[in-house]
């Protein structure tokens, strides 16, 4: 049977790393001493930095970071519909949410699954109530977040970042939305950041 030289030939069984990794082994999500494993205490949430204004061809932009998760956040708009859409009173709020391919241990797909579809529609729920969509009638804008490094609350990180970038934008809102993950280890203890 020939050979093909010009392929380097690995060992016959492989495994990937994370299987290793993950698999018959309980979470951890504290140390012994009560701290959680990147060094803060129970009832300590991640330390933020956040900016507004990085992406100078977007109406409205933001930046945030939380700790070692990182997300960024585009609005445009308000422009009007597409001739062929519906007519609307109302304005119209658009929201994309995706994964960098670099962002996960498990490296993702260009294309958007499914967990991109359902966090892009948790985050058009959220943000739909504080925008003024009234003071835009036949008008749309989109709202694109991208997770550039995902460490725990992606979700969190991209509402706050994408309310930052509406108002950035100049867009009138109700109010500002503001997000944070909780994790429920017991019956009576509940952490913040639970990540």
């Amino acid at each position: 049977m020939p050979v093909d030289r010009m392929r380097i030939c690995g060992p016959e069984e492989t495994r990937h790393p994370l299987v290793l990794e993950l698999c018959g082994r309980p979470v951890r999500l504290f140390q012994d001493d009560g701290t959680r494993l990147d060094g803060r205490s129970a009832d300590q949430i991640r330390p933020m930095f956040m900016k507004c204004g990085v992406i100078s061809h977007a109406q409205g932009s933001a930046y945030i970071e939380m700790d070692r998760t990182k997300a960024i956040c585009a609005v445009y708009g308000p422009r009007e519909f597409g001739k062929r859409e519906d007519f609307s009173i109302k304005g119209r709020l658009t929201c994309e949410f995706k994964f960098a391919t670099f962002s996960c241990k498990i490296r993702r797909q260009q294309q958007q699954d499914a967990e991109e579809k359902e966090f892009s529609q948790i985050l058009l729920q959220s943000l739909s109530p504080a925008v003024c969509l009234h003071k835009f009638p036949k008008a749309q804008v989109d709202i694109y977040v991208m997770v550039l490094e995902n460490d725990g609350s992606a979700l969190s990180a991209a509402l706050t970042c994408g309310s930052l970038a509406l108002a950035d934008a100049g867009i009138e809102m109700y109010d500002m939305v503001v997000a944070c993950s909780v994790v429920s280890v017991s019956q009576t203890k509940a952490y913040s950041d639970g990540n």
